[in-house]
């Protein structure tokens, strides 16, 4: 029985030629060859692979065989490494710190054309501020969104060409199924932030919602306390840039009051670290004031603390402000006909 028994004729290279270039194809040179593949000599089909090629089509024939039936025939193409590196996108650690939506964004983003990116940035951001977690699904939902957005731009090129007589039927049911797609994926991503809230028992943007409306209530309740009539003119006037600490609730027979005090600079007073002309003039009130003040609240005061000795330091400290604010008077200038005749 014959060796070869079973297996494909070797059919001799001079039965099947190569086709000759064309040098007369201005064209060929935008097409280089492809050297990735190699020919299979037994049935003529490239492959990049000799040796797996075999034992997925012809498993009869070992690789040793081969190599001895056809001795300078390539096992292996080459493997074009500079245009996998120009096909590589590389994202580097801060870039993908300095991106909204981290790494997997950063990486779409580069293989986008320059004129895309900041629309597909912004997606992201829309994205983020919904409450999605930043990664591969935020990232992949805004890429859908960047190829819906080139679809469109195709459709409304061709109604613009045709006059809006035709249509592109191709890519509208690619738009169509772009969006499709989109809107699943927005689903996802509110599946994975509801779960996201139930584990975490809370829910980011509820927060928020939250501490808006308490911060409206507390507006809305406390309209008008921080006002008081003038004494002399009658006119309610708000408290002039105190801040909310400088005053201090106090229950009256005509209801809540708001007088000028600081618990926390009273306690530095007992303590010795402050003067009481010194609280007096940071809450913008007198000694006098403070005293009587403290009595309606019900605070002890210390037999050592001298109102009259602490108006007079403040009535100083006063002095000078007002000396240092003072514009200086403009002397009236020399009448010059006068200053001639007394010459």
């Amino acid at each position: 029985m014959s060796s070869q028994r079973g297996r494909p004729r070797a059919i001799p290279k001079s039965a099947v030629p190569p086709l000759p270039p064309d040098p007369a194809n201005p064209y060929q040179a935008l097409y280089p060859p492809d050297k990735t593949t190699v020919p299979c000599e037994l049935c003529h089909t490239l492959v990049p692979s000799i040796a797996s090629h075999l034992r997925q089509t012809h498993p009869t024939v070992r690789l040793e065989e081969y190599r001895e039936m056809f001795k300078s025939a390539p096992l292996e193409g080459e493997v074009d490494r500079a245009r996998d590196e120009a096909r590589a996108v590389v994202v580097t650690q801060e870039e993908a710190d300095a991106h909204p939506g981290g790494r997997e964004a950063a990486i779409k983003e580069k293989t986008l054309d320059p004129r895309e990116r900041s629309a597909y940035r912004a997606d992201v951001g829309a994205l983020l501020k919904q409450g999605h977690a930043k990664g591969y699904q935020v990232a992949s939902v805004a890429y859908l969104m960047t190829l819906s957005r080139r679809v469109q731009l195709r459709i409304e090129v061709a109604r613009d060409v045709t006059g809006g007589e035709l249509f592109h039927s191709d890519a509208l049911e690619t738009f169509h199924d772009l969006e499709a797609k989109i809107g699943r994926g927005i689903q996802d991503l509110e599946k994975i932030r509801a779960q996201r809230v139930e584990e975490a028992g809370e829910d980011p943007l509820a927060v928020v919602d939250r501490e808006m409306e308490g911060a409206e209530a507390f507006v809305q309740a406390h309209i008008g306390e921080f006002q008081h009539r003038c004494p002399g003119c009658g006119d309610m006037l708000t408290a002039p840039a105190l801040p909310h600490w400088a005053f201090a609730a106090l229950e009256t027979e005509q209801g809540v009051v708001w007088p000028v005090w600081s618990p926390e600079m009273w306690r530095l007073v007992l303590a010795g670290e402050l003067s009481l002309a010194t609280m007096a003039y940071l809450l913008r009130t007198s000694p006098e004031g403070l005293k009587y003040t403290a009595e309606r609240r019900g605070e002890p005061w210390p037999a050592d603390l001298d109102v009259v000795e602490a108006e007079a330091v403040l009535r100083e400290r006063l002095r000078a402000d007002d000396r240092a604010v003072r514009p200086t008077l403009a002397l009236p200038a020399p009448d010059m006909e006068e200053a001639t005749n007394g010459v």
